[in-house]
């Protein structure tokens, strides 16, 4: 009878896992983010948990990853500059992800912004978009 067990718990428990990291992943991938009316223009909304800052300027709503593309830190977007500073080695970003400074080589990521029927918006950070490519209302 233990060998029965055994035997289920070992062929079981790596199936629900899958089906439950599968699961999380899908969940993290699309965030609800609000409303066009929580992001009045301009608007510059962190959702530092999730890593990435949305904007909305007079052209769209769009969101920027808030990973550095250097070693994986946080950067900060400091609105008086317009820039995005990394605390950890210094790079920097301009507003819209382009590598000002480095030691980061790479733009930081846009990810797609859609709205369903309700008029809830979202950023799937499964979808990387285009630098420049905005949600229009």
């Amino acid at each position: 009878m233990r060998r029965l067990f055994l035997i289920l718990v070992l062929v079981c428990l790596p199936v629900f896992s899958f089906h439950q990291a599968l699961m999380a992943a899908k969940s993290v991938d699309k965030i609800a983010i609000g409303t066009m009316k929580d992001f009045p223009v301009p608007s510059v909304k962190p959702f530092p948990k999730e890593k990435f800052i949305v904007f909305r300027d007079e052209n769209g709503i769009y969101a920027v990853s808030s990973r550095c593309t250097h070693m994986g830190c946080t950067v900060i977007f400091k609105n008086k500059e317009g820039i995005f500073a990394c605390p950890c080695h210094g790079a920097k970003f301009s507003k819209v992800g382009v590598v000002l400074s480095g030691p980061a080589m790479t733009a930081l990521a846009w990810f797609l912004i859609e709205k369903d029927s309700g008029g809830n918006l979202y950023v799937d950070k499964s979808k990387p978009v285009a630098q420049g490519t905005k949600f229009k209302f």
